[in-house]
């Protein structure tokens, strides 16, 4: 409203400065007969007070409109200058309260996923994170990139290949870093900069050259994907294994009617007990899902479980259901 205001202002002084220039140039053109060109230039030089000279004999009634011209110039020259001067400050203080606004609520977040770089990757990686509820605030050092409805995750506009903008994103309480940018030597500084700053912190990072993954490893990306291969090997099994990739898209499928995948980690189902076996979790008939994997507390994983296999504090039960049991087993596993 403030900004609609201001600016109906301006147009307001943009005008009266125009009308100016019409009325003073109609007035020397009756009064001393002279050409438009030569009357407008006439006004231009009385109100800007250059002070050439006149181009024309100058009547008494002539000196007298100069008079009130001069006059008529410095009262809407200086009100349509306090206009331009009042919109600037207001906009540039409009900004600075935005982005100190802004940057409260960033450093209000913790656990959150820090998504570097809102090219093609990165819209997707963000769709992904926000489907499962995750606070998710993205870096990237061009604002036009970012849609106009962008209310869903939290935005920093800066090189993320500095430690200032690295900071500001709140690293230090993050739980998880995604690197998409285009070039492979930016993800490289941007994983260095985010693993020197938390040493716990998940970071994954995408690579367009083979020859650049052990360096992001090497880095500090505990993960590196790289699109490209990807891609290769989703088309090559669309020919050799169409009916199971058709399955597997209907598992990653996030929130879609068919079979969705959950990671349960152990202390949300027991946080009394050290280890139990399978049998005892009972969670086909607490939710009706089914668990397909257990992930140790080392990072080994354990295919389809036995019941009597020990499961214990630090790991990860891996469960497969529908819709309708995955959100039970979130409500009442506290997920």
């Amino acid at each position: 409203m403030i900004s609609r205001f201001l600016e109906s202002r301006v147009y307001r002084a943009v005008i009266l400065i125009v009308a100016l220039l019409v009325a003073g140039s109609m007035g020397y053109h009756l009064l001393t007969g002279s050409s438009l060109l030569d009357s407008l230039y006439m006004t231009v030089i009385t109100i800007t007070t250059v002070g050439y000279g006149e181009v024309v004999p100058m009547g008494e009634a002539a000196k007298w409109f100069t008079v009130l011209l001069i006059l008529a110039s410095v009262a809407i020259g200086g009100y349509s200058l306090s206009i331009i001067t009042e919109t600037l400050v207001a906009r540039g203080s409009s900004q600075r309260r935005k982005l100190m606004r802004q940057q409260k609520q960033i450093d209000e977040l913790r656990d959150h996923v820090i998504v570097v770089g809102y090219g093609r990757n990165g819209r997707q990686v963000v769709q992904t994170l926000l489907s499962y509820d995750r606070d998710v605030l993205v870096i990237d050092n061009d604002s036009e990139v970012l849609p106009d409805d962008f209310e869903e995750f939290h935005y920093l506009e800066g090189d993320a290949t500095l430690d200032e903008t690295i900071e500001k994103a709140g690293v230090q309480h993050a739980t998880a870093l995604i690197s998409a940018l285009d070039e492979d030597a930016e993800n490289l500084f941007v994983v260095l900069t985010a693993r020197q700053l938390n040493d716990k912190i998940k970071i994954v990072a995408r690579a367009s050259q083979a020859s650049t993954e052990n360096k992001l490893k090497f880095a500090g990306a505990d993960h590196v994907v790289m699109p490209n291969r990807i891609a290769g090997d989703y088309m090559s099994s669309m020919i050799v294994n169409r009916g199971l990739v058709d399955f597997m898209d209907n598992i990653t499928d996030r929130g879609s009617e068919g079979v969705n995948l959950e990671e349960v980690p152990f202390d949300h189902i027991f946080n009394d007990r050290e280890k139990c076996s399978i049998k005892e979790v009972q969670l086909r008939s607490n939710t009706g899902c089914t668990i397909i994997g257990y992930r140790h507390p080392d990072g080994h994983y354990e295919i389809n479980p036995g019941p009597d296999s020990q499961v214990q504090n630090g790991g990860h039960l891996v469960v497969i259901g529908n819709k309708e049991q995955i959100a039970g087993l979130r409500e009442f596993y506290k997920l």
